[in-house]
């Protein structure tokens, strides 16, 4: 993979090149749900059988628009597909609708989608229309109308309990901050001022859920607002936030050499490549996810209060 240049930012957004990336959401939603499954001691289920607690992550996006250049995706309208498929099954199994419904409203649905629409969509330009034909707002909008709707189709597949995971602080990533480090100071506030756009009206989104589908229950987990206090030089100390622990195949690369060197101190690093969190930064999410640690980390409150709901 090589370096692909913004030649027309959308507004608010200066000239940047930037890597095609596509597995951010994989590894947030895989290691993430994997922790709080830790956490909710899934363990107790017995394995072989699909009533027992799933984990389905994917590299996916909100829209259809599926980059080929990127590998395969799966768009959120296609999961859902197959999650149909799976609530048959289900009722199938449990011998109708009735025991299907009370089943379903105990489970938990974590969606963590967004990074995919921007920084490989929204951020490319020469490969996709969409920054010419919409302004950050508009497109914060369309995102989340969309969102809106594949929300409410969980919601008619038996959803009641689901976690909406905001987008981080995506001008913060390693791969980025290299970037915008030949461009200039302001270049990294300018993708981050974009993507909180879409945080704002998701947060909104979750509001007007719990408003006016009662028997449901839906939350915001602010994701930038970790990311601020998880990189504060006060916070984490000597915590290494601005490089990748392993060795990369070269400038503008986020992914690791194979043959390159990977730091011993793991715990350290904030990122495992130019782009995704180590382990240990997931620890700290999914944990002030799961038992908010300040009023700011989850609205209208954390999962832990979820489960017991």
């Amino acid at each position: 993979m090589g370096l692909i240049f913004l030649r027309d930012p959308p507004e608010g957004l200066p000239m940047v090149a930037i890597l095609v990336i596509s597995l951010l959401n994989f590894w947030v939603l895989r290691i993430t749900s994997h922790l709080l499954l830790l956490r909710l001691k899934a363990s107790k289920y017995s394995k072989g059988s699909i009533m027992h607690p799933v984990q389905r992550a994917f590299a996916m996006n909100l829209d259809n628009i599926c980059p080929e250049l990127q590998g395969n995706r799966i768009s959120l309208d296609r999961q859902l597909q197959n999650h149909q498929y799976t609530v048959s099954h289900i009722i199938e199994m449990l011998g109708g609708n009735q025991r299907a419904t009370m089943y379903l409203s105990k489970c938990m649905y974590s969606i963590t989608i967004g990074s995919n629409d921007y920084l490989s969509n929204y951020f490319l330009p020469m490969f996709y229309p969409t920054s010419q034909q919409y302004t950050p707002e508009q497109y914060a909008k369309l995102l989340i109308q969309q969102l809106t709707q594949q929300v409410m189709t969980l919601y008619r597949y038996g959803a009641r309990k689901v976690v909406l995971y905001g987008l981080g602080q995506l001008g913060s990533i390693p791969i980025v901050l290299s970037l915008c480090g030949i461009i200039s100071s302001s270049c990294e506030d300018s993708f981050n001022k974009v993507v909180q756009l879409f945080n704002d009206r998701l947060l909104s989104l979750v509001a007007d859920l719990n408003k006016n589908l009662w028997q449901a229950k839906f939350i915001f987990i602010n994701t930038t607002s970790m990311d601020l206090e998880y990189t504060s030089s006060t916070f984490q100390g000597s915590m290494v936030k601005n490089a990748s622990c392993c060795e990369l195949l070269g400038f503008g690369q986020f992914q690791c050499s194979p043959s390159g060197y990977v730091c011993h101190n793991r715990s350290q690093y904030m990122f495992w490549d130019a782009v995704h969190p180590t382990e240990a930064a997931y620890e700290f999410y999914g944990g002030r996810a799961y038992r908010a640690q300040s009023p700011t980390d989850a609205y209208p409150f954390d999962i832990s209060y979820l489960a017991k709901l």
